[in-house]
């Protein structure tokens, strides 16, 4: 798959408008792309230390190059190896040794390089620079067993609610992520999408793609879930809140995902 940057021409959306498109698009939830396709556009991360393993995902930029979320990273070791491995549902196709090559932890960006050759192109998959409010989105996480050399997944899907910027969150949502490496207050005002998402989401999806299911090209990376009681900010709580009382996604999506555009992705990104 050719690495393809598709900008959209922009637009203001009031929450009024954002309100009416999710409630049109999200009870059909159409897609012309499925979640294989969310699998296909990203890489499974291992970071093997002497005292630990650390998982997430990543996605490719090009051949050369791969984004994920910085907090996976955060207590990288000098002596620490990066490996990523690409398959597909059912079978380890590859893997790589890559290095970290930038790290924005105010952006929840890490940029990695593979040490040797490049990857096949099928590997990288479409970029849009912009998406619009109510588009169904997928995201995925890819397990895979090295010993056997074979693959498996999760998945969860939801409609983007909002282009904004990161929220602030509590204080006892930001002690328990940042057991996890993530200081979430520390992007609070920088340039984010928000996903209303199921519950199925969890540990290892972070850095994996956020894929638009209409248009067939990764939008964003993810970073972090969140729930209502979880977002200390008046404005996003209170669209969160009335989307969850007025429509159905109350009993479907439980959940905000959070994550970073793929316009400040690539302001942020190695040059080839």
């Amino acid at each position: 798959m050719a690495l393809l940057l598709t900008a959209l021409s922009g637009c203001s959306w009031s929450d009024a408008d954002v309100l009416d498109h999710v409630k049109e698009t999200a009870p059909q939830l159409v897609k012309n792309y499925s979640q294989s396709d969310t699998i296909s556009s990203q890489f499974v991360v291992n970071v093997k230390g002497s005292e630990r393993t650390v998982k997430g995902s990543a996605v490719a930029l090009n051949r050369k190059y791969l984004v994920s979320a910085a907090h996976i990273f955060s207590d990288l070791r000098a002596n620490d190896s990066i490996y990523i491995h690409y398959g597909r549902v059912g079978k380890l196709i590859s893997s790589y040794e890559v290095k970290l090559v930038d790290y924005y932890e105010e952006n929840e960006l890490a940029f990695l390089e593979l040490t040797t050759g490049t990857l096949p192109s099928e590997q990288v998959p479409n970029w849009c620079l912009s998406v619009k409010p109510g588009t169904p989105i997928g995201v995925a996480r890819l397990n895979v067993n090295e010993q056997y050399g074979s693959a498996s997944a999760n998945t969860g899907d939801g409609n983007l609610l909002d282009i904004g910027l990161f929220p602030k969150f509590s204080t006892s949502f930001v002690k328990n992520a940042s057991r996890f490496g993530a200081p979430p207050n520390l992007l609070t005002g920088n340039d984010a999408l928000s996903v209303f998402i199921d519950e199925s989401v969890f540990p290892g999806f972070s850095g994996g793609a956020m894929f638009d299911l209409n248009r067939g090209c990764v939008v964003g990376i993810s970073s972090i879930k969140a729930g209502l009681r979880d977002i200390d900010d008046t404005a996003l709580y209170s669209k969160l809140k009335s989307l969850y009382e007025r429509y159905y996604i109350a009993e479907h999506r439980s959940v905000a995902l959070f994550g970073v555009p793929a316009s400040t992705i690539f302001e942020l990104a190695p040059k080839e």
